[in-house]
């Protein structure tokens, strides 16, 4: 439909023109009258372009591809995606995104996040919401005093961290440039060791906080900003209510 409606306002333009030139040998008047409305139609026509061009960029949608290596992990491949749109209606306030993080390495260590930034209502509100899934392979080196069937000594001792996550921040802006909220982090996970003499040990670590999140924001780009401050930071408790150890 907007390649049609295109074609017709492509069609009009062009019959004006012709209109145009004929009227230059015939009335000067006319001439006035006709490059006149030939204007309008070329504004109409630079909108509708401008309104197409708003409407395909609504959101904007980046992936990014990553390789990585080390000695412990070995070689990995994941990706990065980031979306930008308008949360709402607000002229003032930054582009809002959506990303997502991925990754794969060869010792079967792999984890997955997905998150969001909003800044809403002229900016007066900013939401940061996440929540990913862990499944990490490592080792260390422990001192094992007694090891049925072997000697007492160190040993390298691989073990996995399995979990989930979930954080978030609520911030409103109190004065200029100044924002102040409330936040929280959950991690429910366990960690799995593998002993010497092949037996696992299954260590739970629950970390379960909130806080209170302060930031004072000056820059100019939220971005790529070319000038202004930005201090981030926050008060954080693990009380243990919330099923801390």
């Amino acid at each position: 439909r907007k390649f049609q409606m295109k074609k017709r306002i492509l069609l009009i333009v062009f019959l004006f023109n012709a209109l145009y030139a004929f009227s230059v040998t015939t009335n000067k008047t006319f001439f006035f009258v006709e490059s006149e409305i030939l204007k309008s139609k070329l504004a109409v026509l630079d909108t509708i372009k401008d309104t197409v061009k708003k409407k395909e960029k609504k959101f904007a949608f980046m992936p990014l591809p990553t390789l990585t290596y080390d000695r412990s992990q070995g070689a990995g491949i994941g990706v990065i995606a980031m979306g930008l749109f308008k949360a709402d209606n607000s002229k003032k306030a930054p582009l809002s995104r959506v990303i997502g993080v991925g990754n794969y390495a060869t010792n079967d260590s792999y984890y997955i996040m997905l998150g969001t930034r909003l800044y809403l209502m002229e900016d007066y509100w900013r939401i940061l919401a996440a929540v990913g899934y862990i499944n990490y392979n490592f080792q260390a080196f422990q001192t094992f005093e007694d090891v049925d069937g072997g000697q007492a000594g160190v040993y390298e001792t691989p073990y996995t961290t399995k979990g989930s996550l979930f954080a978030f921040a609520l911030q409103r802006r109190v004065f200029e440039n100044f924002y102040l909220g409330i936040g929280g982090f959950m991690m429910r996970s366990d960690v799995i060791v593998t002993l010497p003499d092949g037996s696992e040990q299954v260590e739970p670590n629950n970390i379960n906080s909130l806080s209170v999140p302060i930031s004072y924001d000056t820059r100019n780009s939220i971005y790529n900003p070319s000038d202004g401050l930005f201090i981030d930071g926050r008060f954080s408790m693990i009380p243990e209510w919330l099923d801390n150890d």
